[in-house]
């Protein structure tokens, strides 16, 4: 038996409240005739191959097998953006001279190597387009626009942002869009802060909020969690809301923070020295698991289990305060809230 069937073996709940049981392949949950199914086979969402933006017989596609494609009617140009890397208006003359050193030396390629983000503002699709070097460590990143209404779109520079984006995949979500105008959270050095692009006037700005960057999570259109390392070793969390810059610091320690999801209240899965817990961001509670458990989240709480592959043991927690709502066990169910 494991220790978490130990643990549920040992709790005596008591009261009305909702039920769980395993049924087949899923979790159900039952509480005042609502019913609720959690699957335990759930695939991971899979890195998306293109992204699209259309208007009228216009389209504007970036995907992992040919860049940046643009189609009007039956007319389509598809690139990876090779002049970028010669462009004067995004290097000096010494910038130009290295980079023609390194494509000679095949260090960086003139194509461009992935997308950051990309968002739609009116008819004009923008593309933060990404390359990177043979270590697979970005050193340029252009933005890219498209005006969909224009009688023959074309790809259009619009310029660069201070610093790098977050983004390591090949299509990313990095950019986002507010009132007309365009953000991502970025990279200068040991510094971090929101890059910003005033369509209107043309104008890039960018505005410190921390330092230590070490990683950066979308928990929303327009709001991220980041994680910083401090210099005495430390992580400290924070929600950081990007149009305004907001921050509120939500959890600091030692050790390593993952977001379980990106619903709320928020939930980190913590890993320190004295083994692993979740921890509500918002109230503070945290809850110690029992060695080696699935986490599932539901419309009616949190569900941790074990075995993690084939459970034999359920626990049900509100995770508020990490109530006790209900438990299952491979015999017998038992519903009811406990301490």
């Amino acid at each position: 038996m494991t220790r978490l069937a130990l643990i549920v073996a040992a709790t005596l709940l008591h009261g009305s409240g909702p039920s769980i049981r395993l049924e087949g392949q899923s979790f159900v949950l039952e509480q005042e005739g609502r019913t609720v199914s959690v699957p335990l086979s759930r695939k991971p969402a899979a890195e998306p191959k293109a992204v699209a933006y259309r208007e009228g017989d216009a389209f504007a596609v970036w995907d992992v097998d040919r860049g940046l494609s643009i189609r009007k009617g039956k007319a389509l140009v598809s690139s990876w953006l090779p002049e970028l890397p010669r462009s004067k208006r995004l290097f000096s003359e010494e910038e130009l001279a290295k980079n023609k050193k390194r494509l000679a030396a095949k260090e960086i390629e003139a194509g461009a190597s992935a997308l950051a983000g990309s968002v739609r503002i009116g008819s004009v699709a923008y593309f933060l387009v990404q390359w990177r070097d043979k270590n697979d460590e970005p050193w340029l990143e252009a933005l890219v626009k498209v005006d969909l209404k224009d009688k023959k779109p074309i790809a259009e520079l619009a310029g660069r942002f201070d610093g790098f984006s977050v983004a390591r995949g090949r299509i990313g979500d990095e950019l986002v869009g507010f009132e007309e105008r365009l953000m991502v959270v970025a990279e200068q050095g040991e510094a971090w802060g929101i890059a910003r692009f005033d369509p209107a006037s043309h104008l890039f700005s960018f505005d410190i909020v921390g330092s230590r960057l070490a990683k950066s999570e979308p928990i929303g259109s327009r709001t991220v969690v980041v994680q910083e390392k401090t210099s005495y070793g430390t992580v400290l969390l924070a929600r950081v809301y990007l149009p305004n810059g907001t921050r509120r610091n939500l959890a600091e320690g030692r050790g390593s923070f993952a977001l379980i999801d990106d619903q709320e209240p928020l939930i980190a899965k913590v890993r320190d020295a004295r083994g692993v817990a979740l921890r509500n961001l918002d109230s503070g509670a945290e809850l110690r698991l029992p060695g080696s458990s699935r986490i599932d989240r539901s419309e009616l709480g949190v569900i941790v289990s074990s075995p993690p592959q084939s459970p034999t043991a359920a626990l049900l927690y509100d995770p508020v305060r990490w109530d006790r709502l209900a438990l299952w066990t491979a015999g017998p169910q038992v519903s009811g809230g406990g301490g």
